[in-house]
């Protein structure tokens, strides 16, 4: 499993330098369904409001149809915003 975790990064106009993006992760078919992406959500966004306990937004994006990451999203008390679109320069945009 992987994740990754950006500080306002340029990619994501919409998020300020305080705001964190998380996403996209990845976890290998043979350890899907074991809590991986959970458990690597939980530690990131206790990190996260440890070190940087002035953050004002914590976005995660993820594939629109992949169910079993939006639930635990949803699970973990984050809300749905958005879509997203990525532009010419490889910016996320809003629709």
């Amino acid at each position: 499993h992987f994740n990754h975790f950006f500080k306002g990064f340029w990619k994501f106009p919409f998020a300020k330098s305080e705001d964190f993006i998380i996403g996209p992760a990845y976890t290998f078919p043979e350890f899907r369904g074991k809590g991986f992406y959970t458990i690597s959500l939980m530690f990131i966004i206790n990190y996260i409001k440890k070190y940087y306990p002035n953050v004002q937004h914590i976005y995660i994006f993820a594939h629109e149809k992949n169910n079993p990451s939006l639930r635990i999203i949803k699970k973990l008390g984050f809300e749905f915003v958005g879509f997203l679109r990525k532009d010419l320069l490889g910016r996320y945009i809003p629709l």
